[in-house]
């Protein structure tokens, strides 16, 4: 699948992604039900992947020098 985006966009992307990735690690340290535990890390790990797809293309894309 391929997603353009804006850098703008890609920022709040990023941030709404950081975000649920810390209410799904609460989540997980919370529940005591084995099967959603399990969900929970799943949707976690793929979040983590995006995350770092996302981090690793923004810093592609920013001019050499800068900072992000």
């Amino acid at each position: 699948m391929h997603l353009d985006l804006t850098d703008d966009e890609a920022r709040a992307l990023s941030d709404c992604i950081n975000a649920r990735l810390g209410v799904l690690s609460t989540e997980i340290r919370r529940t005591d039900r084995k099967t959603y535990r399990e969900d929970v890390r799943a949707e976690r790990d793929t979040l983590r992947r995006v995350a770092e797809a996302l981090a690793a293309e923004m810093a592609a894309r920013r001019p050499l020098g800068t900072a992000g």
